[in-house]
This record gives C-alpha cells, sequence and structure tokens, in this order.
C-alpha cells in the first residue's frame, strides 16, 4: 500500500521550522523556538536539562530527519523505529508462508482422522471419545481455515461451527461441550485473544490464520488425563506415522506401511511428506531467531513406541505411556511452563504434561514477568509497570530504582530469578577489550542480541555531555527500552504466549548522533543476522500473490474514494494510480486527463485495473515477462536488512568519532542530515512515498489479561514525538533536533486493535503514560506536525 500511495504524491510538504541549512549561535535557540510556539515554560525546561520532549507529533519518525530545520540529532529511538518496521514485514512474509503451510497440514490431518479409529482395539467408547475430541480440535482450525468439514457427521459438524462463530466473534469466556466440563484445571478460555491484531488484521488470509493458530496453541492435551493422553496419540500417529489404508482388488481395506526409502508416488505418502514438514519450517525459522517454545508439541513429543498394530487400548496401553511420560518428565529433561494461558483456579507447574498441537513461544523476559504476576502479595495489575518491569530485567539501575519506588522489592527479586542471557566472555582478558571487539557470531539467536542491544543504552560512555548523565536522560533511555519492547510485544501478536491472571563542512558538525556506538554495532550484528533469515524467507515467496492481494485491496479503497461524492482530487488521484498500474503492466485503456476526470472515468479505470490484476494472477508464472514485471515491483526485506546493517555500522563509528571531539567531514554532515531518506526506505517507504506518511505508527499489543477485574493490560507507543536537545560543542550549546516513540500502558475491557488505538490519538490529548514518564512526556495540547 504504501508503494501504491507514493503515486499520490505531487509535492513536498512545507516543514515545521526554518529551512535554514546554517548552525545557529547559541543565544538564536530561545527566538526560534519561541517564533515557533514554543512556550517560556517549555524554553526553560530546555535550557535546564539540556532536552525537551515536545507536544508536536509527527507521523513517521524518519520524517524529523529530512534536512528541515536545525540539526539533526540521531536517536536510538528512530535506528529502533525503523528495525521494528522491517522486522514485522520479514514476519508478516514468513507467516505468509506458515499460513499456506497450516492450511495445507490441517486439511490433510484431519482427513487422515476420519479412519484414524482403524488403527485401534479394545475399549470402544475410550476410542470414539477421543477421536471426536481430536477431530473436534482440528475441525475447527479447518473451519476457521475456511476449509470443508461437510463430510464430519452431524452432530460434530455442528459444534465445529458454532465453536468457530465463537471464535470469529471474540467475545468472553467459554469451554467448548467436547473438551470437557469447566474444571479448576480449565476452567475456560479467554475468547478475546482471538480477535485478529497488528499485522494480522489487515489481510483476510492472515485472519484466518490467526484464528486458527491461536486456537491451537491454546487447546490443551493434558496427557495425565486418559482421553486427552489417546487423543494426542491419534493426532501422532496422523501425523508421524507413515502408514496409510489401501484397498485390495477384492475392496477389503488394511494398513499398509510406507517404506520412506522407496519413495512410492502414492498419495498417502505425499501427505505423511507435507504433514511432516510444515512444523519443521515453522520451527527452523523460530530455532533461527534463538526462540523457546511455550509448550511441548507434536513435533517434539514421542510417547511410547508401538510395535503392533492396530493399538490396544486397555489398562496396559495407559500404563505403558504414564511411565514413558515419567522418564521424560525427569528434572533434566523437563521445561516448566511459567506462563498461563488460560483460565484456571491455580498457577501452572511443571508437574503434569502439557502439550499442544502447535506451541506458542515465549519470549526471553516471560518468565520474569509471569514471576511477578504470581507474587502473592504482587500490587493489582493496573497498577503494575510492565515497561519498567521488562527495563528492570535488563539489569537497568534507574529502572531498578524506580521499580524499588513504585512497588518494592518483592518485584526485583521475582525478576532476579530469570535473569537474561548474558555474552560470555571467552577469556576475562576480553572483558576490557573496546566494545566492538568482542561481538559474538550468530550468538544466542536474533532475540537475545536484540536485548543485549538495548542494555548499551543504560552504559553511558563517560565521553558523553554531563546532562546525558543525569535524571532526565535516564528517563529518556527508559522511555526508548520500554517503547522498543512494546513495538516487539506487537510484531509477536500472534506467536507469543498469551498470559493470563488470577551537519559546506562547518566549524562544527551539522548534527549530532546519540552516543552510543556500542548499542549501533550490536544493532548492525543483529541485521546482518536478520538478513539472513529474511533470504531464505525471500526465496521461497511466490511475489505475485501478495502482490496481486495488494492491488486488490487497493481497487477496493480506490472504488471508495472515486463514489459520486469524490472531490476533485480523489478522482485525480484515483485516475492517476490506476492508469500508471495499467501502463505498468502493458494493459490497453482509454486516455483521460485526471484534471477533467469524472466518477465514471475513474471507476472505468479502475475496474480494468481490477481485470489486470486477475489476469496477472492467472498469468504471471515463473519465467514470464508478466512474472519478471511484478517481481521488478517487490520489496527484497533482506537487501533493506543490509541496509540497516551498514548504517549502524556507520553512525557507531560517528559516534565514537563524536565522543573524541572530532568534528564530522562534509560528506559525513551530510549523512546526518539526511538520514531521514534513507530511514524510510528501510521503513517500507519507496520512490517519493516520504514526502506523504501514511500516519500508523500508533501500535498496541495485549500483554496479559485479569479475570478478576475483567481488564486486559495492553503496552504500545504512540505517534513519535519531536525532541530538542541543547548539545554542547566546542564550547556552544546547539539545538538539535530529534525524535523520540512515546511508551503507553493502558487497560481496557477487550483486546485492542492498532485502529481503535489510533482513535485515541484524534483530539489534542493523548492516552496517559505510566507515572514514571509523567515528568518527561506531556499529554496534554499535543498537535500532529508535518515534517
Amino acid at each position: 500500500m504504501r508503494i501504491l500511495t507514493a503515486f499520490f504524491v505531487l509535492q513536498i510538504v512545507a516543514p515545521v521550522l526554518s529551512q535554514g541549512a546554517e548552525v545557529k549561535a547559541a543565544s538564536d535557540w530561545k527566538q526560534d523556538l519561541a517564533k515557533a510556539g514554543f512556550s517560556a515554560a517549555e524554553i526553560k525546561r530546555l535550557a535546564k536539562d539540556k532536552l525537551l520532549v515536545s507536544t508536536q507529533e509527527i507521523k513517521q519518525s524518519f520524517s524529523a530527519y529530512l534536512g528541515h530545520g536545525p540539526p539533526n540529532f540521531i536517536t536510538s529511538d528512530a535506528i529502533l523505529n525503523a528495525y521494528h518496521v522491517l522486522f514485522e514485514e520479514t514476519l508478516r512474509r514468513q507467516e505468509e508462508l506458515n499460513a499456506a503451510g497450516l492450511r495445507r497440514f490441517c486439511t490433510e490431518d484431519w482427513a487422515l482422522l476420519a479412519t484414524i479409529d482403524r488403527m485401534y482395539a479394545g475399549d470402544t467408547d475410550a476410542i470414539k471419545a477421543a477421536q471426536q475430541r481430536v477431530r473436534f480440535v482440528l475441525g475447527v482450525a479447518v473451519k476457521l481455515l475456511g476449509g470443508d468439514i461437510q463430510k464430519a457427521p452431524e452432530p460434530l459438524r455442528k459444534a465445529i461451527e458454532t465453536e468457530a462463530a465463537l471464535i470469529e466473534k471474540a467475545e468472553g469466556r467459554h469451554k467448548p461441550a467436547l473438551l470437557g466440563p469447566p474444571e479448576p484445571d480449565f476452567i475456560a478460555l479467554d475468547y478475546t485473544l482471538f480477535r485478529p491484531v497488528g499485522f494480522y488484521a489487515n489481510a483476510p488470509r492472515l485472519q484466518r490464520y490467526f484464528r486458527a493458530l491461536r486456537w491451537l496453541q491454546l487447546v490443551p492435551f493434558r496427557l495425565e488425563r486418559r482421553e486427552e493422553l489417546l487423543a494426542f496419540h491419534m493426532l501422532e500417529q496422523s501425523i508421524g506415522s507413515p502408514r496409510v489404508w489401501k484397498e485390495d482388488a477384492s475392496g477389503n481395506s488394511q494398513l499398509e506401511l510406507i517404506d520412506k526409502d522407496l519413495l512410492p508416488e502414492g498419495a498417502g505418502l505425499q501427505t505423511y511428506l507435507r504433514l511432516s514438514q510444515f512444523p519443521l519450517d515453522r520451527d527452523r525459522f523460530l530455532h533461527r531467531l534463538g526462540v523457546n517454545l511455550a509448550h511441548a508439541e507434536i513435533r517434539d513429543v514421542r510417547l511410547a513406541d508401538e510395535t503392533e498394530y492396530p493399538v490396544k487400548i486397555d489398562e496396559a496401553f495407559f500404563r505403558k505411556h504414564a511411565e514413558a511420560m515419567r522418564e521424560r518428565s525427569s528434572p533434566e529433561a523437563s521445561k516448566p511452563v511459567v506462563v498461563n494461558d488460560r483460565i484456571r483456579e491455580a498457577s501452572p507447574t511443571s508437574e503434569s504434561p502439557d502439550v499442544r498441537v502447535l506451541s506458542a513461544i515465549c519470549l526471553p523476559e516471560d518468565a520474569a514477568l509471569a514471576a511477578v504476576a504470581r507474587l502473592e502479595d504482587a500490587e493489582p495489575s493496573a497498577k503494575r509497570s510492565p515497561g519498567l518491569e521488562f527495563a528492570s530485567w535488563l539489569a537497568m539501575p534507574a529502572a531498578k530504582s524506580r521499580l524499588r519506588e513504585q512497588a518494592g522489592n518483592a518485584q526485583i527479586a521475582a525478576l532476579a530469578k530469570f535473569p537474561p542471557e548474558r555474552y560470555p566472555y571467552a577469556e576475562e582478558k576480553d572483558a576490557a577489550k573496546s566494545w566492538w571487539s568482542v561481538l559474538p557470531e550468530n550468538w544466542g539467536g536474533s532475540l537475545i542480541q536484540y536485548r543485549a542491544a538495548l542494555s548499551c543504552l543504560a552504559e553511558n560512555d563517560p565521553r558523553a555531555p554531563a546532562f546525558m548523565q543525569g535524571k532526565t536522560w535516564e528517563l529518556k533511555t527508559l522511555q526508548t527500552v520500554a517503547a522498543s519492547w512494546a513495538q516487539e510485544r506487537h510484531a509477536w501478536s500472534l506467536q507469543v504466549m498469551p498470559e493470563t491472571h488470577f551537519l559546506k563542512a562547518p566549524s562544527m558538525p551539522q548534527g549530532f548522533i546519540e552516543p552510543a556506538p556500542a548499542f549501533f554495532m550490536r544493532m548492525s550484528h543483529l541485521a546482518n543476522h536478520l538478513g539472513g533469515l529474511a533470504a531464505e524467507t525471500e526465496s521461497m515467496l511466490d511475489p505475485v500473490e501478495p502482490f496481486i492481494e495488494e492491488a486488490a485491496d487497493h481497487v477496493q479503497w480506490l472504488r471508495e474514494a472515486a463514489d459520486s461524492k469524490a472531490s476533485k482530487q480523489d478522482l485525480f488521484g484515483a485516475v492517476w494510480v490506476a492508469a500508471h498500474f495499467l501502463g505498468e503492466f502493458d494493459e490497453p485503456f482509454d486516455s483521460i486527463d485526471p484534471e477533467k476526470a469524472t466518477a465514471a472515468d475513474a471507476l472505468g479505470l479502475i475496474e480494468k485495473m481490477n481485470s489486470c490484476a486477475r489476469r496477472l494472477l492467472a498469468e504471471a508464472r515463473s519465467g514470464t515477462v508478466l512474472w519478471g514485471k511484478v517481481q521488478s515491483k517487490r520489496l527484497w526485506t533482506d537487501r533493506l536488512w543490509h541496509q540497516l546493517e551498514i548504517l549502524c555500522v556507520r553512525l557507531s563509528m560517528l559516534a565514537d568519532k563524536q565522543l573524541n571531539n572530532f568534528p564530522f567531514s562534509e560528506n559525513e554532515a551530510r549523512f546526518i542530515e539526511y538520514i531521514g531518506m534513507e530511514l524510510s526506505e528501510i521503513m517500507l517507504y519507496r520512490g517519493q512515498a516520504w514526502t506523504h506518511p501514511n500516519d500508523d505508527a500508533p501500535r498496541i499489543a495485549r500483554l496479559f489479561s485479569d479475570p478478576r477485574s475483567g481488564g486486559v493490560m495492553h503496552v504500545g507507543i504512540g505517534r513519535p514525538r519531536l525532541m530538542y536537545v541543547l548539545y554542547p560543542w566546542q564550547g556552544k550549546e546547539i539545538l538539535c533536533r530529534g525524535v523520540v516513540m512515546p511508551y503507553h500502558e493502558t487497560e481496557a475491557a477487550k483486546t485492542l486493535t492498532d485502529v481503535e488505538w489510533h482513535q485515541q490519538f484524534e483530539a489534542d490529548t493523548r492516552p496517559p503514560v505510566p507515572a514514571w514518564l509523567k515528568d518527561l512526556v506531556p499529554t496534554q495540547k499535543v498537535s500532529l506536525q508535518e515534517p
């Protein structure tokens, strides 16, 4: 959408402050701010603290760095915001692949489970109940994904359709009757968790994928319960065993073991291979990121081996598997589940195996945050500050002191039980080496590297200006970390486990960089690692289908824009976009002057654009000219990761140069002055799209729910906020402008979407910020500015 939106851009918007490129003398900055509308109190605060988070919002963070106004101050917030936008796009593309794989996986296993009872003999009632349970679980996923369940028995089909409707409604609490009555360990599921959020809410296919995967993540198979153990055994057999039913010449069926080494062409083997592949592909991607799964799942749980078929269901069967589970539940092998994802009366323990079809993930800090939630004397969730807890978990001293003041020592102690992984120096002498010489090589996965980069922000370089050693800068750093964390949680909205409670070269540089060279270097290393992951994903993506889906969405948007009440500007834009799209693919159309276009003209071109999109979908195949043209329109995220890597390396070196009081060269000063254009490319804006950025920066992510109050805690960010800094340089204080990402915590009665969160930014009053940020971030009389 951002690519096509760029076609509308006709002129560059006016800057907020004057465009003079020359550095102002120190005595002028107060006059400049007064003319720009800053109050005397704001000017006084800037003079005192040397930094000021203003009431001026912009649509995208890169817009602050487009060469307008006072010298730039490149903040860690700006780099982190670009990182998160690109990370979320990379994750979205992987999820596009996963969505297709999950549908094949569920559809084919659903078919196999229809006859799975023939693999068992003995206790008929137990076999029937277990088969119905597992078919219900898979059938709901198939229905949510748009698959066909019509061949299911009528009672089962109705139960599946009823459950799918409740999931799509995404309200209240419920436990499906086919999963048994409410019990202390499983009272109900929180159905607000099924509401698609983040990028999953923007496309119907990803909405379906969101609901289905969340369902498979939440429904437990508690292996100490016989029905659930047998149901999971059936699931494991259908996926992990290459056995199919074959009919002989007389029409009799028999179970046949397929020899994988012979690779016959039978449909049964192909189904087996596909069923095995999807969980493995998903696992490989998560493993490269360094992600841990919250629960055991089908791909890594093996019950006791079966030696004879059909499997006899009797006391010996359950005894055999109970013994196998005890062996696999030894302290050395067990992995305690510490985060609760369903409503129950007691906190979860690791004593009872709890398996899922596909597991959610646990981010590195989840165990620590869950430990805080389980404190017997913990404050109510509304008084917690998850962002402050996360920064304290990272061992940031400023966060710990504020958390101790707010909640006492109990939370600090709970967080300390689950410390983040640290890079172990190979030798003690390595600890004294320069920050750039001991970086790990693909150590720990991307998630650990990202948190290590955030930790660097707490390490103030002694060469930094004095104001960056004070309390106000501490608050700015804590907000940077919390806001970055909220953006990461937004990207992982589905995969993460949900929790439920009970500057011609001047004499001085044209601009400056936040003096954190170690942070920028770690970010470059992280970008390098993620670039490799993105390249693997890009190699498997078909460029046509996503492009056509985006074009179809744009067609619908253009139709709405070109109705009978459309303005002349709307009609101009609709005609221009449709004509440009048709011209790109050599589609014949009658030339229309956009200045004189009517609604009928616009709609006619839009329908031709829609027909062109359908033709591309039907005819664009690998090796064709059409396929090549679509390929040329594609955004390659691996290249963008490389671009971010090089940018961060350069910022790291320049920050170190700045700390040593060396002036920048003319090229270096120009790089800082116009870094916004490069950041805009990394943030998926192509061509001239940066001149007309989308107003979609506010993001919200569900963190946990509290059944006692009915509230759902969220963490999020607002629009980028302009920040002004008085940077000391060569005996003068230089007024610079940068950007910060405001961090918010809010409780709501339901899971909030990005659209609902954005609506809270329409007035001149912003949602409240945590108490520890009130002195830094103003929330009254806030206004949206043009870049």
